[in-house]
Protein backbone atom coordinates (compact mmCIF):
# COMPACT_ATOMS: atom_id res chain seq x y z
CA UNK A 1 0.00 0.00 0.00
CA UNK A 2 1.62 3.54 -0.92
CA UNK A 3 1.52 6.67 0.87
CA UNK A 4 -1.70 8.72 0.34
CA UNK A 5 -0.71 11.90 -1.54
CA UNK A 6 -0.28 15.17 -0.49
CA UNK A 7 -3.61 17.15 -0.49
CA UNK A 8 -3.29 19.58 -2.97
CA UNK A 9 -1.84 23.37 -2.32
CA UNK A 10 -4.93 25.12 -3.36
CA UNK A 11 -7.03 24.09 -0.19
CA UNK A 12 -6.41 25.86 2.70
CA UNK A 13 -4.92 23.63 5.98
CA UNK A 14 -7.60 24.46 7.92
CA UNK A 15 -9.81 22.53 5.33
CA UNK A 16 -8.13 19.05 5.02
CA UNK A 17 -8.26 18.16 8.56
CA UNK A 18 -11.69 17.15 8.76
CA UNK A 19 -11.40 14.78 5.77
CA UNK A 20 -8.36 13.60 6.77
CA UNK A 21 -8.93 12.41 10.32
CA UNK A 22 -12.85 11.17 9.36
CA UNK A 23 -11.34 8.63 6.46
CA UNK A 24 -8.13 7.75 8.10
CA UNK A 25 -9.06 3.89 7.29
CA UNK A 26 -12.51 3.44 4.58
CA UNK A 27 -12.74 0.03 6.92
CA UNK A 28 -13.70 1.35 10.14
CA UNK A 29 -15.82 4.28 10.57
CA UNK A 30 -13.47 6.45 12.12
CA UNK A 31 -13.78 9.05 14.58
CA UNK A 32 -17.35 10.58 15.53
CA UNK A 33 -17.75 14.52 14.00
CA UNK A 34 -17.55 15.65 17.71
CA UNK A 35 -14.31 13.68 18.23
CA UNK A 36 -12.75 15.71 14.96
CA UNK A 37 -14.38 18.86 16.37
CA UNK A 38 -12.93 18.08 19.70
CA UNK A 39 -9.42 17.79 18.03
CA UNK A 40 -10.48 20.44 16.22
CA UNK A 41 -11.37 22.99 18.96
CA UNK A 42 -14.41 23.38 16.65
CA UNK A 43 -18.25 22.11 16.91
CA UNK A 44 -19.12 18.65 15.12
CA UNK A 45 -21.46 20.98 12.59
CA UNK A 46 -18.32 22.69 11.11
CA UNK A 47 -16.65 19.54 10.94
CA UNK A 48 -19.63 18.58 8.88
CA UNK A 49 -19.61 21.78 6.93
CA UNK A 50 -15.42 21.66 6.52
CA UNK A 51 -15.98 17.97 5.24
CA UNK A 52 -18.82 18.89 2.50
CA UNK A 53 -17.31 21.30 1.26
CA UNK A 54 -13.39 19.39 1.01
CA UNK A 55 -15.85 16.85 -0.71
CA UNK A 56 -17.46 19.11 -2.94
CA UNK A 57 -13.83 20.60 -3.73
CA UNK A 58 -12.91 17.32 -4.78
CA UNK A 59 -15.99 15.89 -6.46
CA UNK A 60 -15.57 19.31 -8.75
CA UNK A 61 -11.95 18.96 -9.57
CA UNK A 62 -12.33 15.00 -10.57
CA UNK A 63 -15.33 16.20 -12.91
CA UNK A 64 -13.17 19.31 -14.44
CA UNK A 65 -10.79 16.44 -15.16
CA UNK A 66 -13.16 14.39 -17.18
CA UNK A 67 -14.01 11.51 -14.36
CA UNK A 68 -17.54 10.25 -13.75
CA UNK A 69 -19.71 8.50 -10.92
CA UNK A 70 -19.16 5.21 -13.34
CA UNK A 71 -14.88 5.63 -13.58
CA UNK A 72 -14.79 4.65 -9.86
CA UNK A 73 -17.31 1.74 -9.43
CA UNK A 74 -15.95 -2.12 -10.14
Amino acid sequence: MTAPAKPPAKLRDFSRPPGALRHQDVVDEGPTLAEVGRALGVSRERVRQLETSALRKVADALRARGFGPDDFLD
